[in-house]
């Protein structure tokens, strides 16, 4: 009587390593949105900045010309800044607060950047300002100082 030997060769992959590929691949893929998603966040932070600047230096050539700071963001509006009460991009709501310590006279401006939208996840730098000696500051959601946003 004859035996017959037969042999296997393997052709493909077993379900256990198409599953522990699978996991990899899908944590990997968390771990890269929540960087991504920050990044975007903190990508966003420069659109603060760059409008409280903005907003400081029409500020401050206003004061050159009239002696005083104004009251309202829409009178620095213009065709490529339609709307001064949201940031460039749309992504803070801007406010400007004007100090007055003698009469007929305004001294100081400060002018603040809040996050608004998607970029309220940033809790690490939810405000922004920037005074009258061009002094910017970033505070947390919960009004800490941080100076990591700058």
């Amino acid at each position: 009587m004859t035996t017959l030997i037969t042999v296997r060769t393997k052709a493909g992959f077993t379900l256990i390593e198409l599953l522990i590929t699978l996991a990899i691949v899908a944590i990997m893929a968390v771990i890269s949105v929540n960087y991504y998603q920050s990044w975007i966040l903190k990508i966003h932070r420069n659109d603060a900045r760059q409008s409280l600047i903005e907003l400081a230096i029409k500020q401050m050539q206003f004061f050159a010309d009239h002696g005083y700071y104004h009251q309202d963001l829409q009178v620095f509006a213009d065709t490529d800044w339609p709307i001064t009460s949201l940031s460039f991009a749309q992504h803070y709501s801007l406010t400007v607060t004007v100090k007055t310590f003698a009469k007929h006279s305004v001294d100081k401006f400060v002018i603040t950047a809040r996050a608004r939208g998607q970029q309220l996840r940033d809790t690490q730098c939810a405000v922004f300002v920037i005074d009258h000696v061009q002094q910017l500051q970033a505070f947390d959601h919960l009004g800490q100082i941080n100076t990591h946003c700058l």
